[in-house]
């Protein structure tokens, strides 16, 4: 096997941040300013100052010892998955429908490194779905059959906010097949999971665990916080990128993307990208179309009793606008930041609806843009010097940074 170049990484995969003992309202600010323009992608946490990376899932080198590795995998929990020999069954099923993909040139100019990581097959016009990380700024792409067959494959379109692209393969006749695509709003906690990738290039590789949670909003894609993930301990490592989850049924639930861990490896916390997700954009991912997600463009923190008391408002419910991002939309429709005093957040608007919904959580806001499109306007009704408003913000698009620039 050639030798691969690591891609670099928009932080640096050793950074460390010691977890305080206790969080600061500005540090919840950090933490919680999901709908402005940037998003870390390391995050420090864990018990004792452990700390915790965000790894995109291709082209890592690995481990240096492999024993750590190994014990690791043995104290993974994968209760509840289904019987090997269901197992061994559904991996006969799905695997067709599985490639390895391997892509060069990688980098602004053509000229960066290798690297490697899986895809789906998901019709029988040779799409193939997988990760926009994986193959941005790619000069060649190609897919590998489960039986070895090699493909070239060409980009058709992608979304780097949703960390999702679409590639063209010409299938020869009787080899692949499309897969089957579940519902992920389905999905629980408990249930069986398993993927199907080639993690450090080992190709066509299973590996079995359970859903440990559902709804995670997590890192940033394109400078945008990845929403609503699967969250697994089905172990995926580098290479699986791109490649399948399926639930207990051989159904698609899930796109893997990315792992916390506090090595180059799996810990048994993996994320994917709801299918559901994918299934609405394929349609614009097959067309080339670009796809643009709305943006509002504040840093928010979720109020509580005992900071509305400290801030004298008189509602406990809502957001507090911590800043306003210059030039975006929430700025130009007005809308108000905080002062901040020591590490309290003072004189922003608070949002208590939008478009009449009540509005609780940072999460209630970025889950309602995700309804929306470029363009639409929303109504905002805020708290400001104690007096309520209404505003309306025409959204903007979201100003995506290229995960590979």
């Amino acid at each position: 096997m050639e030798e691969r170049t690591p891609i670099q990484q928009s932080e640096d995969p050793s950074a460390r941040r010691e977890a305080p003992a206790k969080s600061s309202i500005r540090q919840r600010l950090a933490r919680l300013a999901l709908i402005g323009t940037l998003a870390v992608t390391t995050l420090g946490g864990g018990a004792a100052g452990s700390a915790a990376t965000l790894y995109w899932l291709h082209n890592q080198p690995p481990p240096v010892s492999a024993a750590p590795v190994a014990e690791r995998a043995a104290l993974q929990t994968v209760a509840a998955t289904p019987a090997a020999t269901d197992l061994a069954t559904l991996y006969q099923q799905v695997a067709p429908s599985v490639v390895s993909i391997q892509v060069t040139g990688r980098g602004p100019r053509g000229s960066g490194g290798s690297g490697e990581g899986s895809g789906l097959i998901v019709d029988r016009e040779g799409h193939v779905l997988t990760n926009n990380h994986l193959v941005a700024n790619a000069s060649r792409i190609q897919a590998v059959l489960n039986d070895g067959a090699r493909l070239q494959a060409t980009l058709v379109g992608s979304d780097s906010t949703s960390d999702l692209a679409l590639l063209k393969v010409t299938l020869p006749a009787g080899k692949g097949q499309p897969a089957t695509l579940g519902d992920s709003s389905a999905v629980r906690p408990g249930e069986s999971a398993f993927a199907v990738g080639a993690p450090f290039g080992l190709e066509q590789t299973i590996t079995a665990g359970i859903i440990s949670a559902v709804n995670r909003d997590y890192g940033a894609a394109g400078g945008r916080p990845m929403r609503g993930l699967i969250q697994t301990d089905a172990p995926i490592n580098p290479g699986n990128s791109g490649g399948p989850l399926f639930n207990g049924q051989g159904e698609v639930i899930g796109i893997t993307t990315a792992i916390e861990s506090p090595v180059r490896g799996s810990v048994g916390i993996g994320f994917a990208i709801p299918i559901n997700t994918a299934k609405r954009l394929l349609p614009r991912l097959t067309t080339g179309a670009r796809i643009e997600h709305p943006w509002l463009g504040i840093s928010g923190i979720a109020l509580t009793e005992s900071l509305a008391q400290e801030l004298g408002l008189s509602v406990t419910r809502g957001i507090v606008v911590a800043e306003a991002v210059p030039n975006s939309p929430a700025a130009k429709a007005g809308l108000r930041g905080a002062s901040v005093r020591g590490e309290v957040p003072r004189g922003g608007d608070v949002i208590v609806t939008m478009d009449g919904r009540q509005v609780q959580s940072v999460t209630d806001i970025s889950s309602y843009l995700d309804t929306k499109r470029v363009g639409d306007q929303i109504t905002l009704e805020v708290i400001r010097d104690g007096k309520t408003q209404q505003i309306t913000v025409t959204l903007g698009a979201w100003p995506v940074e290229d995960r590979e620039a």
